[in-house]
């Protein structure tokens, strides 16, 4: 599949606007109108076209920035390792992988699976309901060390991204995370 737009050469980490065709039906305030929003998704996935479209400029989220550094701990909880996976699939920055949810495999599928042990072959994948809450400071850490990894980026709940950023950064680790505050 090409996208097509402005920027050719749209990369992991960017978020777009998409639209099949150059043209697009749109109400007042810019939203499509005319189909239900999983109608459109559903359409495109069981038909998938050989070209989208682009509108506007990229934006890049968090995951992005992850570029700045040589090597990062990728820490996410349950379905947040969505936002990683453009990230893992790039394979651009060297990475280990901490990822705690119930039931990994049967949750979100081999094909999920596949795609952290390909990005790291040794991540540390904690089945929480066979092993309970892992300490995730103290376990985000000990990937730092052995990895040595300059930076740790997370996607999780607030409370649990605060507290994994605020323990990175009292261990000197530059820590990222959403913020929560919009």
């Amino acid at each position: 599949m090409v996208c097509a737009g402005r920027d050719q050469g749209v990369g992991s980490g960017a978020i777009v606007a998409l639209k099949c065709g150059q043209r697009v039906k749109t109400g007042a305030n810019g939203v499509r109108s005319g189909t239900k929003c999983g109608d459109w998704t559903k359409e495109t996935i069981k038909n998938p076209p050989t070209k989208l479209w682009t509108r506007g400029y990229p934006l890049h989220g968090l995951l992005y920035t992850s570029r700045l550094f040589k090597r990062i701990v990728v820490v996410a909880t349950g379905s947040g390792i969505g936002p990683c996976l453009s990230l893992l699939y790039a394979d651009v920055t060297p990475r280990r992988v901490f990822w705690s949810t119930p039931n990994p495999e049967q949750t979100y599928g081999a094909k999920v699976m596949k795609a952290v042990l390909k990005a790291d072959p040794d991540a540390l994948v904690w089945n929480t309901k066979e092993r309970g809450r892992p300490d995730m400071v103290a376990l985000t850490y000990q990937l730092v060390l052995d990895s040595n990894a300059e930076a740790v980026f997370i996607i999780s709940n607030p409370k649990l991204t605060r507290k994994v950023v605020y323990g990175m950064e009292t261990r000197g680790i530059p820590a990222y995370g959403a913020i929560f505050d919009s």
